[in-house]
């Protein structure tokens, strides 16, 4: 009996604990991302953002932020498919729409990118002064 319960401790260990060191790591990778997307360094973002997406791939944010290190570094098509990920992932994430819509403008895709930040206003008022 006393060793079932020892058993039983060591598995809920193992499946807790794991899952606790993907979020703290997970907690980091992000905090190291902003920070590089912060001072300019798009390239290392870039390579957070993919790692992220590596461990958790359903997360509309860290798409939409890869989609903004890719357009910095004037990688267009990329950061639209990025963005495009956002929007599946979140239909309702302003953000990446008006991301979305700035890479279109770039492209000469004027009907699309108003489209697209038509849409953001519509989720969040604050990019009306933007539009």
């Amino acid at each position: 009996m006393r060793r079932t319960g020892l058993v039983l401790g060591l598995l809920v260990a193992l499946v807790i604990l794991p899952t606790r060191l993907m979020a703290q790591s997970l907690d980091e990778l992000w905090q190291s991302g902003n920070a590089a997307q912060s001072s300019g360094n798009y390239e290392d973002a870039e390579r957070i953002w993919r790692r992220i997406i590596q461990i958790q791939s359903s997360d509309a944010a860290v798409y939409n932020s890869l989609g903004l290190s890719l357009y910095k570094q004037n990688r267009l098509e990329d950061a639209k498919i990025a963005y495009d990920q956002a929007i599946r992932l979140n239909s309702q994430y302003s953000d990446a729409y008006k991301g979305r819509g700035d890479v279109l403008y770039l492209q000469k895709k004027l009907p699309e990118a108003l489209s697209d930040y038509d849409q953001a206003i519509l989720l969040d008022k604050k990019y009306a002064d933007a539009y």
